[in-house]
């Protein structure tokens, strides 16, 4: 049966890797945040490739449709902002997918997508398309996730924890829509700690058949839409290609440094404690809504 996995959380959680060792799996392919060119109106282009190059994404989405599936999607998010998408999605939802059809035509001996694009209001788009799906809910240390967005937009004093507690309360408004044999909650530093576990674990979630190649995520060229930068950094430096004109084109010098520095492979990345002062961490602790986060012992 054909799958499409979303992941959903915050953005900075650690998505793009999550989507990476899960697309290592046989049967399985990440394409990572399909609604950012969508919402924004855009022709799909992958990340690691030049323009076309792509031995999927140039050849497999009409922009026509793209185009198309803008107007739509766009009216959906509009509309479930004002009247909440929990109520909205039993009444607009489309019924197929062109994007991921396509996928599966193309790549015959893929039964599972994993779409990390986090969105709740894509995911509930998506709630009526004709696939079986399932719904990992990915969890951060917030520290780390804010130290990330301030790593990169520097707006941490600038209205970003009211962003992250409206979409934290989506998220869980979200999660209690979705039947109990259809979602897993998972912790970031958890699975990066003891990945074997956790990913035995959700390849029994997701059927698929577990194999420890799958923590070489790294040696596998993912034609990712948007995601983390420096995980196809790791690609490169894995198969000694030279990555000067990737890294000046998509990686701030920061985020250059790190991935250029540490081994390759599953790292934790707790560079918040560096980051974040005690004034920061104060201000977040009081600014953050933790009783909307989800954890393991949630129950709707």
């Amino acid at each position: 049966m054909k799958t499409i996995v979303y992941i959903i959380g915050l953005g900075h959680s650690g998505s793009t890797l999550l989507g990476n060792l899960l697309g290592s799996a046989q049967g399985a392919i990440h394409i990572g945040e399909i609604p950012s060119p969508i919402s924004r109106k855009k022709v799909i282009q992958c990340k690691i490739c030049n323009p076309g190059d792509c031995p999927i994404w140039d050849k497999l989405i009409n922009k026509r449709y793209i185009f198309k599936l803008h107007k739509k999607y766009s009216r959906y998010i509009r509309l479930a902002k004002m009247s909440g998408f929990h109520k909205l999605s039993r009444l607009f939802t489309i019924q197929k997918n062109y994007v991921y059809e396509k996928i599966f035509l193309s790549i015959p001996d893929k039964q599972l997508i994993i779409d990390s694009s986090k969105s709740t209001y894509w995911a509930s788009f998506n709630k009526k398309t004709r696939y079986v799906k399932k719904y990992i809910f990915l969890n951060r240390d917030i520290r780390a996730v804010l130290a990330s967005y301030n790593r990169i937009y520097s707006d941490l004093y600038t209205g970003r924890m009211t962003i992250i507690n409206r979409i934290l309360n989506n998220i869980k408004r979200f999660h209690t829509s979705i039947k109990p044999n259809d979602k897993y909650i998972l912790n970031y530093e958890e699975l990066i700690l003891s990945p074997e576990n956790h990913l035995k674990k959700l390849c029994d979630f997701l059927d698929l058949k577990y194999s420890p190649e799958i923590l070489e995520y790294y040696k596998n060229k993912f034609h990712l839409i948007g995601g983390n930068s420096g995980l196809i950094q790791q690609f490169l430096r894995y198969h000694q290609l030279d990555d000067t004109e990737f890294s000046k084109k998509y990686t701030d010098q920061l985020n250059y440094r790190y991935y250029e520095q540490n081994k390759i492979g599953l790292n934790l990345d707790e560079r918040w404690k560096e980051e974040l002062n005690p004034i920061d961490l104060e201000y977040i602790d009081k600014n953050i809504d933790f009783d909307l986060i989800l954890n393991d012992s949630y129950t709707d």
